[in-house]
């Protein structure tokens, strides 16, 4: 099965019916039965967007995480504020996709440094704090 946006729409609709809460990391804990949504956003934001849409209409939020050291979108482009701004904007929540080995990390103070880094000009860049990463 190809896994369009109207089958993705469908599995949505699905989880909803079957009494799932969709929400965020720290919201976990507060549902029953929950499903904790989150896209790993390496090639393109545009898709992302779309996604964002799709779920806000169909009532459901989900963490967008976004690598500040990609080759194939700057986030720093005015198209691509534009489009992670209009993430947030739908109830959505962007976290840091952290790409440890661009930095030859050797230590858990190391990552720890370059982590915090990155999702402190990511949340200064989009004014907010960057509450999850998601390692690449």
């Amino acid at each position: 099965m190809e896994l369009t946006i109207e089958v993705y729409r469908r599995l949505i609709e699905l989880l909803k019916n079957k009494g799932y809460t969709f929400c965020l990391y720290d919201e976990a804990d507060h549902h029953e039965k929950t499903v904790i949504l989150r896209h790993d956003v390496d090639f393109t934001l545009s898709k992302a967007v779309e996604m964002a849409e799709v779920e806000h209409e169909l009532g459901v939020k989900s963490t967008y995480f976004i690598l500040v050291t990609t080759d194939f979108y700057n986030i720093f482009s005015k198209r691509s504020y534009e489009r992670l701004m209009k993430i947030i904007s739908l109830g959505h929540e962007i976290g840091l996709h952290f790409d440890e080995k661009l930095y030859g990390i050797q230590t858990v103070d190391e990552m720890k440094k370059y982590v915090e880094m990155e999702a402190d000009i990511l949340g200064k860049y989009l004014n907010r704090e960057v509450k999850v990463v998601s390692m690449h």
